[in-house]
Protein backbone atom coordinates (compact mmCIF):
# COMPACT_ATOMS: atom_id res chain seq x y z
CA UNK A 1 0.00 0.00 0.00
CA UNK A 2 0.81 3.88 0.14
CA UNK A 3 0.48 6.87 1.18
CA UNK A 4 -0.19 10.41 -0.85
CA UNK A 5 0.14 13.01 2.27
CA UNK A 6 -1.51 16.83 1.74
CA UNK A 7 0.45 19.13 4.32
CA UNK A 8 -0.90 22.00 3.04
CA UNK A 9 -4.69 20.75 3.78
CA UNK A 10 -3.35 17.95 6.26
CA UNK A 11 -4.91 15.42 4.12
CA UNK A 12 -3.99 12.13 4.16
CA UNK A 13 -4.73 9.18 1.65
CA UNK A 14 -3.80 5.42 2.05
CA UNK A 15 -4.12 3.54 -1.07
CA UNK A 16 -4.16 -0.35 -0.97
CA UNK A 17 -2.42 -2.60 -2.62
CA UNK A 18 -3.64 -3.01 -6.69
CA UNK A 19 -4.50 0.49 -7.21
CA UNK A 20 -5.47 3.64 -5.96
CA UNK A 21 -8.68 3.02 -3.69
CA UNK A 22 -9.23 -0.34 -5.17
CA UNK A 23 -9.52 -2.81 -2.29
CA UNK A 24 -11.53 -5.89 -2.10
CA UNK A 25 -14.80 -5.53 -2.92
CA UNK A 26 -17.47 -6.35 -0.09
CA UNK A 27 -18.56 -9.81 0.40
CA UNK A 28 -22.15 -9.35 -1.14
CA UNK A 29 -25.02 -9.90 1.47
CA UNK A 30 -26.55 -13.46 1.36
CA UNK A 31 -30.28 -13.43 -0.16
CA UNK A 32 -32.79 -14.42 2.56
CA UNK A 33 -34.23 -18.05 1.96
CA UNK A 34 -37.51 -18.17 0.57
CA UNK A 35 -40.41 -19.82 2.54
CA UNK A 36 -41.46 -22.74 1.48
CA UNK A 37 -44.69 -24.64 2.91
CA UNK A 38 -44.54 -28.18 4.58
CA UNK A 39 -47.39 -30.37 4.21
CA UNK A 40 -47.53 -32.49 7.30
CA UNK A 41 -50.27 -35.37 6.95
CA UNK A 42 -51.77 -37.97 4.80
CA UNK A 43 -55.80 -36.88 5.51
CA UNK A 44 -56.25 -40.65 5.70
CA UNK A 45 -58.84 -39.98 8.88
CA UNK A 46 -61.70 -37.36 8.08
CA UNK A 47 -63.88 -38.06 11.33
CA UNK A 48 -61.63 -35.67 13.66
CA UNK A 49 -63.49 -33.34 15.12
CA UNK A 50 -61.91 -33.17 18.53
CA UNK A 51 -58.29 -31.15 17.72
CA UNK A 52 -57.18 -28.36 16.80
CA UNK A 53 -60.21 -26.73 18.02
CA UNK A 54 -63.97 -28.51 19.06
CA UNK A 55 -67.11 -27.35 18.62
CA UNK A 56 -68.79 -30.52 18.72
CA UNK A 57 -72.13 -31.55 20.31
CA UNK A 58 -71.96 -29.15 23.53
CA UNK A 59 -68.39 -28.26 23.31
CA UNK A 60 -68.15 -24.38 24.02
CA UNK A 61 -64.72 -24.41 24.89
CA UNK A 62 -61.81 -26.83 23.94
CA UNK A 63 -57.96 -27.80 24.56
CA UNK A 64 -55.91 -29.45 22.21
CA UNK A 65 -52.17 -30.36 21.80
CA UNK A 66 -50.56 -32.60 19.14
CA UNK A 67 -46.80 -33.06 18.14
CA UNK A 68 -45.23 -32.71 15.08
CA UNK A 69 -41.67 -34.84 14.50
CA UNK A 70 -38.95 -33.46 13.20
CA UNK A 71 -38.65 -35.84 10.29
CA UNK A 72 -42.04 -34.70 9.37
CA UNK A 73 -41.10 -31.10 9.23
CA UNK A 74 -37.63 -31.58 7.25
CA UNK A 75 -35.50 -28.68 8.24
CA UNK A 76 -32.65 -28.25 10.60
CA UNK A 77 -34.15 -24.33 11.75
CA UNK A 78 -36.01 -22.02 10.46
CA UNK A 79 -38.37 -19.50 11.61
CA UNK A 80 -42.43 -20.50 10.98
CA UNK A 81 -44.65 -17.43 10.30
CA UNK A 82 -48.02 -19.39 9.49
CA UNK A 83 -49.65 -22.92 9.96
CA UNK A 84 -52.50 -24.08 9.00
CA UNK A 85 -55.60 -26.74 9.35
CA UNK A 86 -57.08 -28.49 6.59
CA UNK A 87 -61.37 -28.77 7.11
CA UNK A 88 -63.48 -31.44 5.83
CA UNK A 89 -67.06 -30.25 7.16
CA UNK A 90 -68.19 -27.20 8.94
CA UNK A 91 -67.76 -23.17 9.21
CA UNK A 92 -66.96 -20.68 7.99
CA UNK A 93 -67.10 -20.08 12.07
CA UNK A 94 -65.22 -18.04 13.76
CA UNK A 95 -63.52 -18.68 17.08
CA UNK A 96 -61.56 -17.14 20.28
CA UNK A 97 -58.33 -18.97 20.15
CA UNK A 98 -54.97 -18.82 21.66
CA UNK A 99 -51.89 -20.86 19.97
CA UNK A 100 -48.90 -22.14 21.32
CA UNK A 101 -45.72 -23.48 19.74
CA UNK A 102 -42.79 -25.46 21.52
CA UNK A 103 -39.72 -26.92 20.52
CA UNK A 104 -39.58 -30.46 22.18
CA UNK A 105 -37.61 -33.25 22.64
CA UNK A 106 -41.00 -35.03 23.60
CA UNK A 107 -41.96 -37.35 20.55
CA UNK A 108 -45.49 -39.00 21.49
CA UNK A 109 -47.26 -38.93 25.46
CA UNK A 110 -47.65 -41.70 27.72
CA UNK A 111 -50.84 -40.38 28.97
CA UNK A 112 -53.62 -37.87 29.36
CA UNK A 113 -51.81 -35.78 31.81
CA UNK A 114 -47.79 -36.17 29.86
CA UNK A 115 -48.62 -32.94 28.44
CA UNK A 116 -45.99 -30.32 27.78
CA UNK A 117 -46.49 -27.38 29.79
CA UNK A 118 -46.70 -23.82 28.50
CA UNK A 119 -46.54 -20.46 29.36
CA UNK A 120 -47.75 -16.85 27.48
CA UNK A 121 -44.18 -16.87 26.14
CA UNK A 122 -44.75 -19.30 24.18
CA UNK A 123 -47.71 -17.68 22.58
CA UNK A 124 -47.30 -17.50 19.24
CA UNK A 125 -51.24 -16.17 18.12
CA UNK A 126 -54.09 -14.59 20.22
CA UNK A 127 -57.48 -13.62 18.92
CA UNK A 128 -59.88 -14.45 16.57
CA UNK A 129 -59.56 -16.67 13.63
CA UNK A 130 -62.51 -17.91 11.10
CA UNK A 131 -61.79 -21.82 10.05
CA UNK A 132 -62.79 -22.76 6.97
CA UNK A 133 -65.86 -24.34 5.23
CA UNK A 134 -65.01 -28.10 3.65
CA UNK A 135 -62.17 -28.73 1.62
CA UNK A 136 -60.46 -25.63 2.51
CA UNK A 137 -56.57 -24.97 4.22
CA UNK A 138 -57.29 -22.36 6.60
CA UNK A 139 -54.36 -20.61 7.37
CA UNK A 140 -53.25 -18.61 10.66
CA UNK A 141 -51.00 -15.99 10.45
CA UNK A 142 -48.70 -15.72 13.55
CA UNK A 143 -48.53 -12.42 15.82
CA UNK A 144 -45.23 -13.59 16.54
CA UNK A 145 -42.92 -16.11 14.46
CA UNK A 146 -41.93 -19.18 16.12
CA UNK A 147 -38.23 -19.79 16.06
CA UNK A 148 -37.82 -23.49 14.95
CA UNK A 149 -34.97 -25.14 16.58
CA UNK A 150 -34.75 -28.58 14.58
CA UNK A 151 -36.45 -30.32 17.24
CA UNK A 152 -40.47 -31.52 17.71
CA UNK A 153 -43.10 -29.13 17.46
CA UNK A 154 -46.29 -29.10 20.16
CA UNK A 155 -48.59 -27.18 18.72
CA UNK A 156 -51.25 -26.05 21.69
CA UNK A 157 -54.47 -24.53 20.81
CA UNK A 158 -57.29 -23.28 23.29
CA UNK A 159 -60.63 -22.64 22.11
CA UNK A 160 -62.24 -19.52 24.56
CA UNK A 161 -64.80 -18.63 22.13
CA UNK A 162 -68.13 -20.17 24.44
CA UNK A 163 -69.97 -21.22 21.76
CA UNK A 164 -70.54 -24.92 20.45
CA UNK A 165 -72.36 -25.94 16.82
CA UNK A 166 -74.17 -29.13 18.46
CA UNK A 167 -74.41 -31.57 15.63
CA UNK A 168 -74.63 -29.17 12.38
CA UNK A 169 -71.97 -26.58 10.68
CA UNK A 170 -68.99 -28.14 13.41
CA UNK A 171 -65.79 -27.98 12.64
CA UNK A 172 -64.04 -31.55 11.46
CA UNK A 173 -60.47 -31.88 9.93
CA UNK A 174 -58.65 -34.06 7.64
CA UNK A 175 -56.09 -35.86 9.94
CA UNK A 176 -53.75 -38.75 10.21
CA UNK A 177 -53.52 -42.11 12.00
CA UNK A 178 -50.38 -42.28 13.53
CA UNK A 179 -48.72 -45.50 15.87
CA UNK A 180 -47.68 -43.13 18.70
CA UNK A 181 -50.19 -40.90 20.98
CA UNK A 182 -49.43 -37.66 19.36
CA UNK A 183 -52.33 -35.59 20.78
CA UNK A 184 -54.07 -34.98 23.58
CA UNK A 185 -57.66 -33.13 23.72
CA UNK A 186 -60.51 -31.96 26.02
CA UNK A 187 -63.66 -30.42 25.76
CA UNK A 188 -66.21 -28.35 28.26
CA UNK A 189 -69.71 -26.88 28.12
CA UNK A 190 -68.93 -24.58 30.93
CA UNK A 191 -65.44 -23.32 31.05
CA UNK A 192 -62.50 -22.36 29.29
CA UNK A 193 -59.24 -24.57 29.55
CA UNK A 194 -56.30 -22.47 32.19
CA UNK A 195 -53.41 -23.64 30.42
CA UNK A 196 -51.20 -22.85 33.52
CA UNK A 197 -53.89 -25.46 35.67
CA UNK A 198 -54.85 -28.17 33.50
CA UNK A 199 -55.34 -30.70 36.68
CA UNK A 200 -58.57 -29.57 36.62
CA UNK A 201 -59.80 -30.78 33.84
CA UNK A 202 -60.47 -34.21 32.08
CA UNK A 203 -58.15 -34.91 29.23
CA UNK A 204 -58.07 -37.63 26.80
CA UNK A 205 -55.46 -39.27 24.13
CA UNK A 206 -56.61 -38.14 20.65
CA UNK A 207 -57.93 -41.24 19.18
CA UNK A 208 -60.39 -42.09 16.55
CA UNK A 209 -64.13 -42.84 17.73
CA UNK A 210 -64.88 -46.71 18.68
CA UNK A 211 -66.93 -47.26 15.22
CA UNK A 212 -64.77 -45.21 12.76
CA UNK A 213 -62.18 -47.49 10.53
CA UNK A 214 -59.97 -47.70 12.01
CA UNK A 215 -61.31 -47.68 15.55
CA UNK A 216 -59.32 -46.41 18.69
CA UNK A 217 -56.47 -45.48 17.02
CA UNK A 218 -54.04 -42.50 17.72
CA UNK A 219 -54.34 -39.49 15.20
CA UNK A 220 -53.03 -36.09 14.65
CA UNK A 221 -54.67 -33.13 13.10
CA UNK A 222 -52.93 -32.69 9.43
CA UNK A 223 -50.92 -29.31 9.61
CA UNK A 224 -48.97 -26.95 7.22
CA UNK A 225 -46.26 -24.59 8.53
CA UNK A 226 -44.45 -21.99 6.11
CA UNK A 227 -41.03 -21.85 7.49
CA UNK A 228 -38.38 -19.23 6.36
Amino acid sequence: AGTLRNYKNQIQLTFAEGGEGGGEEPEPTPEPEEPVTVTIGEGNYSKAYYAPISNYGDAKYSYSQQIYLKEEIGKDNGTITSIAFHNVYGGPNERNIIVYMSNVEKSSYSNSEDYVNVTNADIVYQGYHTFGSAEEWTTIELQTPFVYTGKNIAITVNDLTGEAKSYSGYDQFYSTITTENRGIYGTSSSSIFDCSDLGSKFLYILKSGAYSTPANTPYVADVQLTIA
